[in-house]
């Protein structure tokens, strides 16, 4: 049996739907994680989380400095609830 795919669960996509402060992590050229507060929004429709940020930030250079394979993972939490998006950024 398949596992359900978040993209459809409902309280899922409803937690991304609220407000909340998330939490990007890049990865540094010397291998540490940069963790920085962040505003997302994710559509699920595509399954793309957006950052608005400008290209000289420090999360925009780490990005651009990995290169095309840049893995990224961005959160959110309010309280005990919380969700994790992870994957290639661009």
């Amino acid at each position: 049996m398949a596992a359900p795919s978040l993209r459809s669960d409902p309280e899922f996509l409803a937690f991304w739907q609220e407000r909340h402060v998330g939490f990007l992590s890049t990865t540094r050229p010397d291998g540490t994680h940069h963790l920085v507060p962040v505003g997302v929004t994710y559509d699920s429709e595509v399954g793309i989380a957006r950052v608005i940020t400008s290209s000289t930030s420090k999360k925009a250079r780490n990005i651009i400095d990995s290169g095309p394979d840049a893995v990224v993972a961005v959160s959110q939490a309010d309280g005990a609830r919380w969700a994790t998006l992870e994957g290639i950024a661009v």
